[in-house]
């Protein structure tokens, strides 16, 4: 995966991270965690590797004023974009290798495992812990 993104300049978990961005407006830092399943002190790293290169932009939760949300820059979706377009190589060769109806089940499947892991997380979690 790294190999494949590495054009665009991201490797695969930054690729991961970057598609996370790009499917909201805007994220919150413990709404990127859970997407993660990482802890805040991953999000916080890689959110200032992300901004150094003027690929997002970080403003004020109106929700919390003690957070704030993350979002794409124009920059970063072009990145994004490109790797997307470098990745659809991969995706393409694992629907042939598995075949439509396989690679559309894998995908069920992990659709239908994320709720699971979320209660599991959110049971893990320390009431009065601070999640921002």
């Amino acid at each position: 995966m790294d190999a494949t993104v590495a054009p665009a300049g991201l490797t695969g978990d930054e690729f991961a991270v970057y598609s996370i961005l790009a499917a909201s407006e805007a994220t919150t830092p413990s709404t990127l965690s859970r997407w993660m399943a990482a802890p805040p002190t991953t999000v916080s790293s890689y959110v200032k590797r992300f901004a150094s290169r003027g690929h997002v932009q970080k403003d004020p939760d109106p929700e919390d004023r003690r957070s704030y949300r993350i979002t794409l820059t124009p920059a970063g979706r072009a990145v994004h974009k490109t790797a997307q377009e470098l990745f659809r190589t991969v995706d393409d060769a694992l629907s042939i290798a598995l075949g439509d109806a396989a690679a559309d089940s894998l995908r069920s499947a992990l659709l239908t495992f994320r709720p699971i892991l979320d209660d599991l997380r959110q049971a893990e979690q320390t009431p009065g812990v601070d999640e921002r």
